[in-house]
């Protein structure tokens, strides 16, 4: 049976489909480096200017997370020691190893406050975030007090000292906020976990700059989110009473184009302090999963989120920018498949034609060497994102975690795919599977507050060691 005819049809698909997406890519480069798009410096005198102060509530979610909570709360208690800063962990009343924690937390710091959910967990985040969010409006007459911004954040966080400042700098103008979230360094050889230093460099110091320079919606990354009040209250008028979806397994993604979509101004903020190395942009930083099938999962949870439920939620709406970056956001699946498809044209191709005769096609030629120079671009463009972060040792050993990226995101776009037909199917909710947290060893140890005008920019490579402040 002759194959060939069969074989160069399939490259020639698959090749055209890899340029497509390349120049999507590209585009985003290019424009950054016309632009000249990127971090900002900010002075000081701007960033602690004392009329920009508001109060801050920060709303933390958690479902088992009694291994990490209490060192979170104190180091970042440490870290934050402005009085306009309170802290509010929600719980369930079924975790109870949770609750203790959080309950001793607000025995200790009084802007720390426990929210014990009215149901049993683990419930969808954005259900907790609304439990969250009701009593904090009740608890803000027993403070005497009306918050001005309501901050996203999660449990492994490690929260920048200057970054309470640039959140009430940013509500001066703008009723969402969001601002860069970086993964903690790790070791070269750890090529899960390093993807999420590759990848967050990029989007955080590049892509969203871009987003926000053409117009198009910000979407939140989960944290390092803050919602004004006038915000807040909107959603709690047309909602329902309330802000997140509660069966969303992205409620964070979907508040962000909601905004845009309701005539609030949205801003991303990647500001580093004047004077000071661009490396340091203020931002909060985590580990994310260093386990290849945990990292899976958590993928798989957002690309199920913002590619299907996104879609199906908001749908597509605005003007071409707004639906350019809207398809960008959900193309995941479909490059999960592409990514497939190239895999197996690298495994199966050289046994399906002894002579190779698909290769004489000087036009597939050229559509090829396109792919290859294109590649070639966007992986320098990936470096410079992770060196500005990071240095160039780590830059250059995004190489070897560009293969481990690539399946990871294959992997989790094939099987969010899976997982969405088959609730749409049966009609069963799609389950919300929780991330495992950590911290630096060593943070929360640290009880005496430090100089709160001290960024965290680098942590300890060895996120087995002590945190470095």
């Amino acid at each position: 049976m002759n194959l060939l005819p069969f074989t160069e049809y399939y490259l020639w698909s698959i090749s055209l489909c890899v340029l497509l997406f390349l120049i999507d890519d590209l585009f985003i480069d290019f424009t950054a480096r016309i632009k000249k798009i990127g971090p900002k410096a900010i002075s000081k005198n701007i960033l602690y200017d004392s009329k920009n102060s508001k109060m801050l509530a920060i709303m933390v979610a958690n479902w088992k997370e009694d291994a990490v909570l209490e060192a979170m709360i104190k180091g970042n208690m440490a870290n934050l020691p402005m009085e306009n800063v309170h802290i509010f962990l929600g719980v369930y009343p079924n975790d109870t190893a949770t609750m203790e924690i959080a309950l001793k937390m607000e025995a200790r710091f009084p802007r720390v406050h426990a929210v014990i959910n009215t149901q049993e967990g683990p419930t969808y985040k954005g259900q907790m975030l609304n439990e969250v969010v009701k009593y904090i409006f009740i608890k803000e007459d027993k403070l005497g007090v009306e918050f001005e911004g309501f901050i996203l954040h999660d449990s492994e966080d490690v929260l920048d000292p200057n970054i309470p400042y640039l959140y009430s700098l940013g509500l001066r103008e703008a009723d969402f906020i969001q601002t860069p979230v970086f993964s903690l360094p790790v070791k070269w050889w750890d090529l899960t976990a390093g993807t999420y230093m590759d990848e967050f460099s990029e989007i955080h110091t590049k892509d969203l700059l871009v987003r926000q320079h053409m117009g198009a919606a910000l979407p939140s990354a989960g944290v390092g989110t803050c919602l004004s009040r006038k915000l807040i209250l909107t959603f709690l008028s047309r909602q329902n009473e309330e802000v997140f979806l509660p069966d969303s397994l992205t409620e964070d993604y979907q508040i962000g184009l909601q905004t845009t979509i309701w005539g609030f101004r949205s801003t991303f903020l990647c500001c580093y302090i004047e004077g000071e190395d661009c490396s340091k942009i203020i931002s909060t930083r985590e580990f994310f999963p260093h386990k290849f099938w945990q990292s899976i999962r958590q993928k798989t949870r957002w690309t199920t989120g913002i590619a299907f439920q996104g879609a199906k939620n908001i749908g597509w709406f605005g003007n071409f920018w707004q639906r350019y970056f809207l398809w960008r956001d959900r193309k995941g699946p479909i490059n999960a498949f592409l990514t497939l498809n190239l895999i197996f044209i690298m495994v199966l191709l050289p046994f399906l034609s002894e002579d190779r005769v698909y290769f004489s096609n000087k036009y597939l030629q050229f559509v090829l060497l396109l792919n290859t120079f294109g590649m070639f671009i966007r992986f320098g463009s990936r470096i410079s994102c992770v060196e500005k972060l990071y240095g160039k040792a780590c830059a250059y050993s995004a190489i070897l975690r560009w293969p481990s990226a690539m399946v990871i995101n294959m992997w989790s776009g094939i099987r969010s795919t899976r997982q969405y037909i088959e609730s749409s199917l049966t009609g069963k909710k799609i389950k919300w599977v929780k991330t495992e947290h950590r911290l630096p060893e060593g943070f929360g140890e640290v009880l005496e507050p430090i100089n709160h005008r001290q960024p965290i920019s680098q942590l300890s490579l060895d996120h087995e060691s002590t945190l470095q402040l």
